[in-house]
């Protein structure tokens, strides 16, 4: 049985706040990077939630091998960060380095990314301010400090994160003037510009059918692009990792290209709108 959670905000705020202040690998051999760091904090948050329903008390440096205590058993969480949702048949990463540790009991958890908000949104930024600080690649930064705005409005604020680099700061101005979507479209509207599309990458699979329909009659290249992204990922992102080429990926939930996807709505497939209905007036 594969057990599903959706992870709390707070409980990434709270798992990026302490590792910016903190490095949790100190135990010399496989110490992992920040991110690692940070999948397997989160994991660890999360399972000590379900567990006792409180939040740990997080301390710094090495823990000796194990994370809690559970039925006078040493319990060790082990997560590791996947880009494809489990299956009963994935094997878990596993150092037998570590099988020497303190842990009588081990507990294997998955953290399911969106790859694309990393490979799409993240990477490009990181890339571009680096750039602009006139970074060579693998270079680190010393002397410099970056303020870095991002447009989330006030209704999304959960999606608030510090940057896990010390040289940089986040700001969030929408969030800081407290104005939410509604807000936003209002002064568009009073300062006299056209009101935006709906802003999400193309490629994107979580998109509905009202999307996919809106794209392809309004914006046909964009679709097409779509299209043509959904066929090159068919056989797999990554060549090289088995979970990404296993099966077919497909954009769409159907699980069919999404040229072929059926995005009629009821009133193409001939169903009466209020506005259709009938008033009585002819009698019949």
């Amino acid at each position: 049985m594969i057990l599903s959670l959706d992870i709390p905000p707070l409980a990434k705020q709270y798992a990026w706040l302490f590792l910016r202040q903190n490095n949790m690998g100190q135990r010399g051999t496989f110490d992992g990077s920040k991110e690692q760091q940070y999948t397997g904090l989160l994991g660890e948050i999360c399972f000590k939630r379900l567990t006792t329903g409180l939040w740990p008390m997080l301390e710094s440096g090495y823990d000796g091998g194990f994370d809690l205590t559970l039925d006078n058993r040493r319990v060790d969480v082990k997560t590791m960060g996947r880009n494809v949702p489990v299956r009963p048949d994935f094997v878990h990463n596993f150092v037998m380095e570590q099988a020497n540790l303190a842990a009588e009991t081990l507990i294997f958890q998955s953290l399911v990314k969106k790859t694309s908000t990393i490979e799409y949104k993240v990477k490009p930024i990181q890339r571009k301010i680096r750039q602009l600080l006139g970074l060579k690649k693998g270079q680190r930064v010393k002397d410099a400090h970056v303020e870095q705005w991002i447009g989330i409005s006030f209704d999304e604020r959960t999606r608030m994160k510090m940057s896990m680099d010390k040289w940089v700061t986040n700001r969030w101005p929408l969030i800081e003037k407290e104005m939410t979507r509604a807000d936003c479209y209002r002064w568009i509207e009073e300062n006299g510009y056209p009101k935006p599309p709906r802003s999400a990458c193309i490629f994107c699979p979580y998109h509905n059918n009202d999307y996919w329909r809106y794209l392809k009659t309004e914006w046909p290249d964009e679709f097409e692009e779509a299209c043509e992204f959904d066929d090159l990922i068919r056989k797999g992102v990554n060549r090289k990792s088995a979970s990404m080429s296993a099966e077919e990926l497909y954009l769409h939930p159907d699980l069919v290209p999404l040229r072929e996807v059926d995005l009629s709505n009821d009133v193409d497939r001939g169903q009466l709108t209020f506005l259709d209905e009938c008033d009585g007036v002819c009698m019949l």
